[in-house]
Order: structure tokens, then sequence, then C-alpha cells
């Protein structure tokens, strides 16, 4: 996908929304009840899933829990959920921990364009909600994101399956001012010195900084970190304190800050500041869901125009294949 396809696809997120709460519409569910749920994922395809983790997480009666790696934790068995996330559907780490939780008992749902992900959902008789093809995963973040968040929404009862279809209709303005290159992406990307960037979030909003970071790294062609509050206030703090050089540092706020959320995050502005870093404050707006979403798609674009003021293919990655071609060996 060129520059130009990932701004379309970053400029068509409320649709993807849409869709994707529209392909769980369609897909027979599990029934529970379950004693814990896991969600299975990597890179570009686990970012959706550890979204609607997070923000369904607090409000759920049983545990839920992100797993990004071949391996499982020792209690996923019989009346465990698995939501296993991989758009090519050839993620190994993500096989080797679905084969293994359905080994257990464990009940499945797929998320996935087709690949051994797909067979092996249909060898289990798991559900699948289907994405299309042919977009790089971490564009796919609409779709995945909202099959996710349904996913687990109607099957353990927990939050508004119809929170991706308000956030999408909310977002649809706010994401054409993001593709402008007079707009606010384009304005905090054109900020940004040559150095590398840093991203915080407090709570779940930490999981938003991590998405923005990492399409930083994957799109920019450039080093980015995320670090979530008030985790990063105990040792991440002295850092930006101590000589930050010219690093850039983007501080995801909400609208509604709890008082020490807001003392945290405007000390730590305040002093890397006064140590010379570059500081953006990036502020959402809306619901929870909204204000997730409008933080991840505005990381979305900033990348993106950071890759077009660089004069950067953002799709190319070819670091990660070479990886993958070694493991494979």
């Amino acid at each position: 996908m060129s520059l130009q396809a990932m701004m379309e696809a970053a400029g068509a997120f409320p649709d993807h929304l849409l869709a994707g709460a529209e392909a769980v519409d369609g897909t027979p569910l599990p029934e529970g009840p379950f004693r814990n749920a896991l969600i299975i994922g990597m890179g570009g395809s686990a970012i959706g899933g550890t979204l609607a983790g997070g923000l369904l997480s607090k409000a759920s009666d049983i545990p839920i829990q992100v797993v990004r790696d071949h391996t499982i934790p020792g209690y996923v068995g019989e009346g465990t959920l698995v939501v296993a996330t991989s758009y090519s559907g050839n993620t190994v780490e993500t096989l080797d921990a679905v084969q293994d939780a359905v080994h257990r008992g464990a009940t499945l749902v797929a998320i996935t364009t087709g690949g051994k992900l797909g067979e092996l959902a249909e060898q289990a008789s798991a559900p699948t909600v289907e994405v299309p093809s042919g977009f790089q995963p971490r564009a796919a973040l609409g779709w995945l994101f909202a099959a996710n968040y349904g996913v687990l929404a109607r099957i353990l009862e927990v939050g508004d399956p119809e929170a991706p279809r308000r956030a999408a209709k909310d977002l649809v303005g706010y994401v054409e001012e993001l593709a402008q290159v007079d707009g606010p992406a384009a304005e905090m990307a054109a900020t940004f010195t040559d150095d590398v960037v840093g991203v915080l979030g407090h709570d779940v909003f930490g999981v938003a900084a991590e998405r923005f970071a990492g399409q930083i790294n994957e799109n920019s062609k450039r080093l980015a970190f995320h670090a979530v509050m008030p985790e990063a206030a105990h040792n991440q703090l002295v850092g930006w304190d101590g000589d930050p050089m010219d690093a850039n540092l983007v501080l995801i706020r909400r609208g509604r800050e709890e008082s020490l959320e807001a003392v945290r995050m405007g000390y730590l502005a305040e002093r890397a500041r006064e140590r010379g870093a570059t500081v953006q404050e990036l502020r959402v707006q809306g619901d929870e869901v909204t204000e997730v979403l409008q933080a991840t798609i505005t990381g979305d674009f900033v990348s993106l125009h950071l890759a077009r003021l660089a004069g950067l293919d953002p799709e190319p990655v070819e670091v990660i294949h070479g990886l993958k071609d070694r493991l494979a060996e």
C-alpha cells in the first residue's frame, strides 16, 4: 500500500468501524458463562483486541487478559473464552497459542481474513468473524477493534455493543480534518524534531499511546516508544527531567481527567518542556470509546504525515519480514 492508499485506509476508519460491527452481527457467537477471557494476537492484529479489552475489563465480572506470545497462562481450559485475531491468519505466535488453548478445551472465536487460523477455527467448529483482505494489518484497525469489542461485549454481556457504531458517527468530521495537509495531525507532525518520540497515556489511553508509538515506528520508520501513567510517573518522569535532548513527547489527555491524573500529566509536561523536549498535548473529547479511538486515529495520521514530510512510503516493513524468515529457518 502506498502513502495515498494508507491515507485512504485511515480516512475510512469510521466506515471500517461500522463494517466490523456489522460483521459481528452476522456471526453466531457462543454463549457463556465463562470463568475468564483471553485475547490473543500480535502486532497490528493485536491492538484492536487490546483496546477492546482495556475498555471492557473494568466493568467485566471476569478477568480479561491479553496474550502476545506463543504461550498461554496455565488457567486456560474449559470455561475460557479465547478471542484470537490474526489478519493474515498465519501469525505463528497466535497459531501456537490458539492450538494450545483449543487442545485444553477453551472456546474459540477467530477474527481473520482466513489462513491457518481460519482452518483451525473450522476444525474446532468455532465461529469466525471475517474481515476483508488487501490491507496492511495495521491499516485494518477499524474492523479489528469493532470485531473484538463486539464479540467480547456480546458474549460477556459487558459494555455496550453499539459503542463502535456511535463512535464511528462521531469520528467522521474529526477524521476528515486529520487527513488534511493543514489539519491538526499534520501540524503536530511538522513540529517534531528528528529525534525519538515518546507517547504517554493514562490507563486504557496507554494502549492508545502504544498504538501511536507503534505507528510512528512502522509508518514513519523512526524510533518511538510509549509509557503508561501512573506507572511512568514513578520512573520515566526522571528521564524526561534529566536530559531528553531533542526528544519529542506526546501526552494523550482526555476530556474528563481525574484530579491526580491531571496533576501527573501536567507536571511531566512541565518538567519535560523545561528540559528542552518538544511537548505536544493531544486533547480528546467524548465518551470513553470515542476518546480512545480519537487518540488512536490521530496517531495513525500523525505517523502518515511524518512519512509524507520525509518522502517515505509507509507500507514496507522489510525488517519484520526478514525476522519472520529467520524464525522460519
